[in-house]
Formats: C-alpha cells, sequence, structure tokens
C-alpha cells in the first residue's frame, strides 16, 4: 500500500497539481519522504495545492480502503504568515506546529545539532535504571541489561549525528557505575580497567561496546551506502547539493566546510574510513591507481613512495595505467632509472592478479627480475615464536642474475617482531656493506623497517643504535630499500626460523637445504 501512495503521490508532482521543494544544481526534486507507515509531504504554500493535496490523499483513501488520521498529523509552516498557516491547517483538518520540532524522535529542523539534542537520550537511560533493582541483579544480569538495552538505546541517534566527547563520557560513565553496582550518588568498586572491560569477547573480555567508536562505525554506513547507492534518492540529493568527486566514492571536499553538520560530520570519517575499504577491480573506471586501496592492504603511493612522486597523473584511475594488453602505461616526469624501475614490476604482479583473481584479498607471487649490471640485492626477515618471544633472522644476497651469492641464518634470543626485523636487516646490511657496487637493493617485508631505513623517520629509541651504524654502513652507496609482500620473502622466512633456540649465525655461501 505505500508504493501505492508513493506514486499516487509523484503522479500529481509530476502533473503540477503539488510541488516539492528542489534541491541543488540538479534540481532533484522531494515531494514526499515515507517511513514504514509514516509519510513526510511536502508542497508550497498555496491554498490550491493544499486542496490537491488532499485530494491525492482521498483517492488513496477510496483504492486502499485504509484512513489517513488527520488528528494525529501536524503541519509544519516555514516562512507562511500565522493567518494563512492557519487556513491551511483547518483545510487538511490537522494541527499547526514550527521547526524546531521533533520527528520519529529525531530533533527537525535544528540548523547545528549540539550537546542538547542527546539529553532526552541520557534520561532515557537514567529512567531504565530507576526501574531496574540493581542492588538484586547480578553481575551478569547487569552486564546483559548493558548491552542489550542500554547500548541499543541511542542507535538510531548514533546513526545520524556524531556524538560529542562529553556525551559519550557520561553514557559510559552511566554503564561503567550500573555494572559494578553504583549509582549516581557513588560508584562501585571496579574490579577491571573500563578499557579491558570494552575489549572484545573473542580476545577474552567483555565485550561491551565502546560509545564514540561504534558511533562511527554507524555513521560510516553513510559513505558506503553514498558510493553502493548512488541512484537511490538519498545519493541524489546528495550529489546534487554537494557535488560529487569524479570517482563517484564521496561528496566534494570543498563542502565539508560548509554542508549541514550532520553530513559534515560523516564526512570527517572518510579519511579514515578510506583507508579500511578494499576495492576489488572489474572495469578500474572508479579506483584511483595510487590513492585507493585496491591491491594489497595499503596504497600504492605509500607502497612506493619514488614511483608516485615521479609519476605525472598522481590522480589517474586503474583502466587509464593500462592497456588493452596490460602492459603499464604510467607517463612519469623524467626517465627512470633502471634500479628504481625494478619496483614498477611489483605493479604488474598486482594487476594480473587483480585480473584473474576471485578473492578480495590478492596474494602477490613475486619473482627475481634482473638487475643492473653491478648490483646486488639483499632480502632479510625476522622470524618469532611468540611476541615477545624467541626469535630468529635469516637472509640471502643476489647478483645482478639472481644467483645467490651468500646465505644468513641465526638465533637473536627472545625479543618482539619490530626488533627481530630490524636485526634481520642489520646483519644483511652490515655483511652486504663490504662489497664494492654501484647500487644495492635491500627488501624486507615489513613495512615499519622499510620506512625507518628509506625515509628518514626517527625509529623507536631502543632500535637507536643499530640504525646509527646502519647509515655508517651505508654511507656513500646508492641503496635503495624497497617493501615488498610475505610471499617474495618466503626463503628468507623459512632461513630465519630454522636456527631459532640454537647457539649462534651461521653463513653460508649457498642456500642451505
Amino acid at each position: 500500500m505505500a508504493e501505492i501512495l508513493s506514486r499516487l503521490l509523484a503522479k500529481g508532482s509530476s502533473l503540477e497539481m503539488f510541488k516539492g521543494f528542489k534541491i541543488g544544481g540538479d534540481n532533484v526534486e522531494v515531494s514526499h519522504l515515507q517511513f514504514v507507515d509514516d509519510t513526510l509531504l511536502f508542497c508550497e504554500p498555496h491554498k490550491d495545492q493544499v486542496l490537491n493535496l488532499k485530494a491525492t490523499l482521498r483517492c488513496y483513501e477510496l483504492i486502499s480502503g485504509q484512513r489517513s488520521n488527520f488528528h494525529k498529523s501536524k503541519m509544519y509552516a516555514l516562512n507562511i504568515p500565522s493567518a494563512e498557516a492557519l487556513e491551511m491547517a483547518g483545510i487538511l483538518g490537522c494541527d499547526l506546529d514550527y521547526l524546531p520540532a521533533s520527528y520519529l524522535g529525531l530533533p527537525l529542523g535544528v540548523s547545528k545539532p549540539d550537546k542538547t539534542i542527546w539529553e532526552p537520550i541520557i534520561e532515557k537511560i537514567g529512567g531504565r535504571l530507576d526501574t531496574w533493582k540493581r542492588n538484586i541483579v547480578s553481575r551478569g544480569g547487569r552486564l546483559v541489561l548493558i548491552k542489550v538495552v542500554l547500548a541499543n538505546l541511542p542507535i538510531y541517534f548514533m546513526s545520524l549525528f556524531m556524538c560529542p566527547v562529553s556525551v559519550a563520557l557520561r553514557i559510559e560513565k552511566i554503564q561503567h557505575r550500573f555494572l559494578w553496582g553504583g549509582n549516581e550518588e557513588k560508584k562501585g568498586i571496579s574490579l577491571v580497567n573500563w578499557s579491558d572491560v570494552c575489549v572484545p569477547i573473542k580476545f577474552g573480555s567483555l565485550g561491551i561496546r565502546r560509545f564514540r567508536e561504534f558511533n562511527h562505525a554507524l555513521l560510516g554506513k553513510w559513505l558506503w551506502r553514498f558510493g553502493e547507492e548512488q541512484s537511490n534518492l538519498c545519493g541524489k540529493v546528495i550529489c546534487s547539493k554537494y557535488g560529487c568527486i569524479p570517482c563517484g566514492w564521496e561528496s566534494k571536499d570543498e563542502y565539508k566546510k560548509k554542508g549541514l553538520t550532520a553530513w559534515r560530520d560523516i564526512l570527517k570519517l572518510a579519511c579514515s574510513f578510506n583507508l579500511k575499504v578494499r576495492f576489488r577491480v572489474y572495469g578500474g573506471d572508479r579506483i584511483k591507481f595510487w590513492s585507493d586501496v585496491w591491491c594489497e592492504d595499503e596504497q600504492l603511493r605509500i607502497l612506493f613512495p619514488r614511483l608516485y612522486r615521479v609519476a605525472v597523473n598522481k590522480e589517474a584511475f586503474v583502466c587509464e595505467c593500462f592497456d588493452r594488453s596490460g602492459a603499464l602505461v604510467i607517463s612519469w616526469v623524467r626517465c627512470l632509472p633502471s634500479f628504481l624501475y625494478v619496483s614498477a614490476f611489483d605493479l604488474w604482479e598486482h594487476w594480473m592478479e587483480v585480473c584473474f583473481s576471485t578473492e578480495r584479498k590478492i596474494n602477490i607471487v613475486q619473482r627475481c627480475e634482473p638487475l643492473m649490471l653491478g648490483m646486488l640485492k639483499i632480502n632479510f626477515d625476522g622470524a618469532f615464536f611468540g611476541n615477545p618471544g624467541t626469535a630468529g633472522v635469516g637472509g640471502l644476497c643476489r647478483d645482478e642474475f639472481g644467483e645467490i651469492l651468500w646465505a644468513f641464518s641465526g638465533p637473536i634470543g627472545v625479543c618482539d617482531s619490530s626488533e627481530a626485523e630490524v636485526k634481520a636487516a642489520y646483519f644483511g646490511i652490515k655483511k652486504l656493506s663490504r662489497e664494492v657496487l654501484d647500487h644495492i637493493i635491500v627488501e624486507g617485508d615489513s613495512l615499519n623497517v622499510i620506512r625507518w631505513l628509506k625515509s628518514g623517520v626517527a625509529p623507536p629509541w631502543r632500535f637507536l643504535a643499530l640504525f646509527d651504524e646502519i647509515e655508517d654502513f651505508v654511507a656513500g652507496s646508492a641503496i635503495v630499500f624497497n617493501h615488498v609482500w610475505r610471499s617474495a620473502n618466503e626463503k628468507e622466512d623459512g632461513l630465519a626460523k630454522q636456527r631459532v633456540g640454537r647457539e649462534s649465525i651461521l653463513w653460508f655461501d649457498h642456500l642451505p637445504p
């Protein structure tokens, strides 16, 4: 029946019996909005349009056998003299009201929502607590009430409005005191820190949701729906009012400061949301080659910063960077040196895997490409059992033809994953620094260690001594640090695991069995 009413109203609007309001540069017209059995109707402040609107509702009553309850309905007047508004409300037979107001529990006509709109929610939570006998409810029962009732009461608000930090802390404070048997006047004895209580159940905690994080997750769904469902009314309205970026995943940035507060708050989450989204490539005309996460778990501009800096079109889409045969057709600012162009082979591997992969997560199988004459390359890796736990290091050195020159494998005692990777790089570069070479390539699967080595960003203080020695080793050498995926470091990983718990580091002139 709701579909019949919607079609009648749309037909009446198309015949100009009554006119809704138009939004944005595309003039998207909105004549009505429906939510379950509730309907919002829009028309211009003219008596004939109000009469036509009532006649349309009467037609619906005759068709469906249902009745419109005007006694429960309200007419909201915007920029209309009071006398005219009362006359139109009399025609419809409903009450007259003005904005701001409340509709379906949400504030309507509030230009800038603030902390006051959350007061009804906090009062509702407090009202529920007053009806519960907290002194006779077990701690397990209180936990169930928090998860099922208290945590779900604000969901409707949280899915539309950004919750202020102070409000989130007040609600969590109420939950905290209720869990440990306290009240508004005193708090109970906390047996566990609240941050530990909010850790997910699969990690051995109680799994109470953090209010602020849950709010961001609910708001993030609008960013997802905007990219996926632009053909619906909500997507059309946002595109018409704010404009859309070429790939169509979000509205334009320049409207973040002057848009409506609700949508502006949602756009603040766009950066963190985009980093958690993984794209699957089909046509490639909506996915940016450098900026979107479409292969592995990182943006290509971060994985290959040097290639990104010399790319002509940094906003290129995936479909623009490959020809019909799958060949890379990226334009560079200047001619790339051979030792830098080696990284471009990784892009080719990514593209081939994306074309033929049926999985959302892509596992790259890399091969050793020939290097320039006189170049050497070392791959390193650290292995550990427990974090921290017993650990080992391993590495391989190859010449310009991909032949293995030497390898190392050995234990490094008890440490965490970062220390194992740093020490693996240290031993490999220390050995490699004794060679007289034009260029050196160092590769590892630890993104943090590679960033510390090549970007000049200061590593954690406990590694400063090792990195000072590494700088001395590579001084005066033309050295390139590359990040590779774990699948390209399988042999090095095997070497690192081989001698965990043994006595000393061994060096080989071949790949050991």
